[in-house]
């Protein structure tokens, strides 16, 4: 009776070139619904930290008083997931989570749907404090407004990709 491989070894008969350890460039997972929504993940985190940080950047300093620091908690809840995400990529790109013993469809799940959940609190109060100072056409011009809600409306596109990269991941882990 032949013993079977042990479950972490991906390439039970290295060929010549090939590593022991089963990391390899994977660019194949760029294309698969997983790896496009997390490529498309990426950029509209990193759209809406950049509105939100050239903003900050643009607008006089005193502004943050008056908005209690709801940029703050914006940029951290696009800024985080970004990085995490990004490690996510790489590892996945590179077939590293192979080789990491955890569960990787539910912790992303999980990840994904908190992440989502607190984006669309930072969002909401970002796109409520540039209704308010849009209603009085002065304050918007001085405030920028439109910067303010161009992070918003990239913040809630992101939360719909997180969404729909949680209910993947979801389907990933109930799937036999």
């Amino acid at each position: 009776m032949a013993e079977a491989p042990p479950p972490y070894e991906v390439d039970p008969q290295p060929t010549q070139g090939s590593s022991d350890e089963g990391i390899r460039l994977n660019p194949g997972f760029i294309r698969t619904p997983p790896g496009l929504l997390l490529v498309i993940n990426l950029v509209l985190l990193f759209l809406s930290w950049c509105i939100m940080a050239g903003w900050r950047g643009e607008v006089h300093w005193t502004v943050e008083i008056h908005f209690e620091g709801g940029s703050g908690f914006y940029l951290a809840t696009t800024l985080i997931p970004w990085f995490i995400l990004l490690v996510v990529f790489v590892l996945m790109l590179f077939n590293i989570h192979k080789k990491i013993p955890i569960n990787f469809p539910v912790t992303l799940m999980i990840n994904c749907l908190l992440w989502a959940v607190l984006l669309f609190i930072a969002s909401c109060v970002v796109a409520d404090k540039a209704r308010k100072w849009n209603v009085n056409g002065d304050a918007c011009d001085f405030y920028s407004c439109n910067h303010l809600g161009a992070a918003a409306a990239f913040g809630f596109f992101s939360v719909v990709g997180l969404g729909a990269q949680a209910f993947l991941h979801f389907r990933e882990w109930r799937s036999p």
